[in-house]
């Protein structure tokens, strides 16, 4: 039972470790198509904004262009979208992005980069710089929390373990009824027939209806009980005849001893 132990933690083992590293590479997969998407949605939209609000800027006005932006920005909105001035990001503590790389990047061209809200929460910025003739420098800022994409990953982590414990627990069931099936059971039989042989009980030949390694050495422990009976009924024809050849030469011996003895008293009774 201890083979069967050992082959059910292997089987666990490996399929634990390929569900792992499945679900590691399905996350990391799935991690990046999210930020392509994410990217490439912030880009274009923030490239089709920033060409509408310039228009509208630069032919009514400050106060349209950023009324355009709020009709845009509806609360359940999943990117949320304002206006900022250069000089107010460089008045935070910890800018998402460097106000220079704004000020001396092209009009028009997005930046996206990855950072903490106010609030904590990892969030996706992408900022588009616009020269609309103001004296202060603004640009198009585009924010969307991460927190779908680190639910996703939770829910994916946590179904990869669920599954894993699942397999896990019928590998463990299957692979135990079958080990006791196809090994556990020939496995005894072949240790019964080990100990009977090893107290000289050669009788009874192991039969196994299984064609593999099992039934071969249950053949081969046959063969040698055999063998061994074939051994003992040769030592037991050799005992034997040394036991009826000692017999012979006690006889001969016997003999001899009194053919001494008879000749001696012949001797003393011829010779008064």
């Amino acid at each position: 039972m201890r083979v069967v132990a050992k082959l059910t933690l292997a089987f666990i083992v490996c399929t634990s470790t390929i569900l792992a590293i499945n679900g590691f590479l399905r996350i990391e997969r799935e991690v990046a198509v999210f930020e392509a998407d994410r990217t490439r949605d912030h880009r274009l939209m923030g490239f089709a904004l920033g060409e509408a609000i310039a228009a509208v800027w630069r032919s009514d006005g400050e106060a349209p262009a950023l009324a355009v932006l709020a009709h845009v920005n509806t609360p359940d909105a999943r990117i949320h979208i304002r206006w900022i001035w250069l000089d107010d990001l460089d008045a935070m503590p910890h800018p998402p992005l460097d106000p220079k790389e704004l000020r001396y990047a092209p009009d028009g061209v997005p930046r996206s980069v990855v950072g903490p809200n106010d609030a904590g929460v990892e969030t996706r910025y992408t900022y588009v710089p616009l020269k609309v003739g103001a004296p202060r420098g603004g640009a198009l800022e585009l924010s969307e929390s991460l927190d779908s994409q680190h639910r996703f990953v939770r829910r994916t982590i946590l179904d990869t373990i669920l599954t894993t414990a699942m397999l896990a627990v019928a590998a463990a069931v299957h692979s135990s009824l079958l080990g006791v099936w196809i090994v556990g059971r020939p496995m005894k039989r072949l240790t019964d027939k080990a100990r009977r042989t090893g107290q000289g009980d050669f009788s009874g030949p192991l039969l196994m209806r299984q064609n593999d390694e099992l039934a071969l050495l249950a053949r081969e422990m046959n063969m040698m009980c055999e063998q061994l009976v074939l051994a003992h009924e040769r030592v037991d024809t050799a005992i034997a005849a040394r036991i009826a050849a000692i017999e012979q030469l006690r006889h001969a011996d016997r003999l001899m001893t009194v053919g001494k003895l008879a000749s001696g008293i012949a001797h003393e009774l011829g010779t008064p």
